[in-house]
């Protein structure tokens, strides 16, 4: 089953609100002067290093990386 945030049945204001419980105060922050270049046709990563910004190594709400 996904993750409230995932439910595209849910509303918007729903979704975000799950994402934004999931996510640490670092993640927060380091949205705040994250650099999103956007998608490539290539299907690559949005924010291929996204986590070097915050030491995480998974999605919103994961444990940390070693």
């Amino acid at each position: 089953m996904p993750h409230p945030w995932q439910d595209t049945e849910l509303s918007a204001a729903e979704r975000a609100a799950d994402l934004l419980a999931r996510m640490t105060l670092e993640e927060k922050v380091g949205q705040l002067s994250a650099i999103w270049p956007g998608s490539d046709a290539g299907g690559e990563d949005v924010a291929p290093l996204q986590h070097q910004f915050t030491g995480n190594d998974g999605p919103p709400g994961s444990a940390p990386g070693p």
